[in-house]
């Protein structure tokens, strides 16, 4: 495949010109001074008024406001993107801290918007309001939040104390984790690396990762515990100002979800740890061994006839592309679009962050991709991921504007578990030999349960941690480790060895820190793709142009009116049994074909 190797072979790091040409760039400086007198201008134009607009007046004032964020989201995604591809770059962390402050005190002159619009006397009827339209979802976020709301004065004093307080902690465990490298047989390895290589075939090398990746968390262990407890005190401070009743109660309001909805998938996937417990019991007979430890959860199955094949970048593209052009020839097309124009940066180096993600981008530049490409083909699946929120970004900027394009996080997730599947599906189809279905089959599972119930141990994780907190004061490395193990444990039963090296393996986990509560959103969407992805198959007509008109629906509905759609209820017990089924009947089938 040398020809594909020379078109997408040097196409595999960012080209962020399209915004700046560096973090040193003139333009970020005239810029930023142009958004400042922006922001004071439509602070003096219409602070004090809005609580007396009409709808016209309030349409206005949205697209002035959209505008402006338009133009910050270009600066702060420039310089997010600049520190992720090099922690090391002196230039972008210096761009970065300094744009922190600048939005701080930019989002200063914004702050009446929210206060005065909860004090409008007819907000209710602007919320279904036609000229309005698609800021309605707006409204209805300020109806839901109004009560949280503070007075002007304390909420600007949450915004400039947030750089130095949550987003100051965030950072310095993100620097800290992306530079960190750890000794594995003569050679400094990276977070990534090290992780990479727990899922070796060969138990004794995914082992002595696994103990030199225990060794690197440990290390840094007392800076995270530290870290986590300022976040965790934090988040607690500022839930009492705004008196939330229990911690995940905002994640739930910004997600369009109830407690209900999300206790009731929790307690369901609880019910359905036997199917988890199924699995490990069938990859511990397929690697032949006694016992299945932690750091063989991941571990790829060989077989005969069925190596796991490595692939270069320019062989996963192609199959992404072929995929998705499968499916729909617009989803190829923006993908491919997103590869020529150099938009994803897979090159797997020291100082890169680790993981994957999209970052949204204004509708005139393209998403972003970030993965960390090793050759698998569950890196292909991870780049199909990514690609599906790009494709869900594109659709939904296409109409709508920046401040509402973005899907709530329960929702975001969807795009990229349905590109998952398109890819997955299409590996399917090619594998000749039943030793190669069964390890597609158990590569995706480890995929499925990990998205699903290993998410959901997450959120367990953290509710016990937040609310110990709250009742007891700093939580120690020990509490935190036996909270953890706790999780694990009640997931895996004795399929899966947990034992001492495991216990600060939390502290891994970037949305921990980050986004409190996100993990959830991976669980709720999986079963979501489920569900959908079962209408697709049973030929449901005008599937693709249905399933295009969901996303681009972007963040104009919450995730409850959204699956509405596809004729969906959160509330419904049986839909989430849908989703438990499909993974139910994915373990049979690999039960089957052993």
């Amino acid at each position: 495949m040398a020809t594909q190797t020379k078109k997408y072979g040097d196409k595999m790091n960012w080209d962020l010109s399209a915004m700046y040409s560096g973090s040193e760039d003139p333009k970020l400086t005239k810029d930023l001074k142009a958004l400042q007198v922006a922001a004071a201008n439509i602070e003096l134009k219409h602070k004090g008024k809005l609580a007396k607009y009409n709808a016209k007046q309030l349409r206005s004032f949205f697209i002035d406001n959209d505008k402006f964020t338009d133009k910050l989201y270009r600066l702060d995604a420039f310089s997010e993107l600049a520190v992720s591809r090099n922690s090391a770059d002196q230039q972008a962390l210096v761009l970065s801290q300094k744009l922190k402050l600048a939005i701080a005190d930019l989002s200063s002159h914004f702050i009446f918007i929210d206060i005065e619009l909860a004090k409008h006397p007819k907000l209710k009827e602007l919320e279904k309001s036609k000229e309005l339209a698609p800021f309605n979802i707006y409204i209805e976020n300020i109806l839901k939040f109004k009560k949280h709301l503070l007075k002007h004065d304390q909420e600007d004093i949450i915004n400039k104390l947030s750089v130095t307080a949550r987003d100051g902690w965030d950072k310095l465990g993100e620097q800290n984790f992306s530079k960190a490298t750890q000794l594995f047989r003569g050679k400094l390895l990276t977070k990534e690396q090290l992780f990479n290589l727990v899922r070796s075939e060969d138990r004794q090398t995914r082992k002595d990762a696994a103990n030199a990746y225990s060794e690197l968390l440990n290390k840094n262990i007392d800076l995270n515990v530290h870290i986590y407890n300022m976040l965790l005190l934090n988040k607690f401070q500022e839930d009492k100002l705004r008196k939330y009743n229990y911690p995940e109660e905002s994640r739930h309001l910004a997600n369009g979800v109830t407690e209900s909805s999300v206790d009731l998938m929790v307690e369901l996937a609880k019910q359905n740890v036997g199917d988890v417990q199924r699995f490990y019991r069938i990859k511990r007979k397929l690697l032949k061994l006694k016992d299945l430890y932690y750091y063989d959860r991941l571990a790829e199955v060989s077989l005969k006839n069925a190596k796991v094949q490595k692939y270069n970048y320019s062989e996963a593209v192609e199959m992404v592309q072929q995929s998705f052009l499968g499916f729909d020839p617009e989803f190829a097309s923006i993908f491919l679009d997103l590869v020529n124009s150099n938009r994803i940066d897979a090159e797997v180096r020291k100082g890169k962050r680790g993981g994957g993600f999209c970052m949204y981008m204004p509708k005139d530049i393209k998403p972003y991709i970030l993965v960390n490409f090793f050759g698998s083909p569950r890196d292909i699946q991870t780049l199909a991921h990514e690609a599906g929120h790009a494709i869900h970004d594109t659709l939904a900027t296409k109409k709508l504007p920046l401040s509402v394009a973005h899907p709530p996080l329960s929702l975001a997730e969807v795009s990229s578990i349905f590109g998952e599947m398109i890819m997955f599906e299409s590996l399917l189809k090619k594998a000749k030999t039943r030793e190669q279905k069964i390890v597609l089959l158990v590569e995706r599972l480890d995929d499925i349960l990990a998205t699903i119930f290993r998410q959901i141990a997450y959120y367990i994780f953290e509710k016990k941690a937040h609310n110990q907190l709250r009742e007891k004061g700093a939580l120690t490395e020990v509490q935190l480790k036996e909270y953890w193990q706790e999780a694990q444990k009640a997931t895996y039963g004795d399929s899966v060895k947990v034992d001492d090296d495991f216990g600060n393996w939390w502290s891994y986990i970037s949305h921990f820190y980050s986004s409190p509560f996100y993990v959830y959103a991976y669980s709720m969407a999986n079963l979501l793709v489920f569900a959908i992805y079962k209408k697709y198959k049973d030929g449901d007509p005008n599937f693709v142009e249905k399933y295009k008109s969901f996303l681009a629906l972007g963040g104009t509905k919450t995730t409850s009116e959204a699956v509405q759609q596809f004729g969906f209820d959160l509330e419904d017990p049986n839909f989430w049994k849908q989703g438990f089924a499909v993974v139910t009947d994915l373990i049979d089938q690999l039960e089957a074909l052993c």
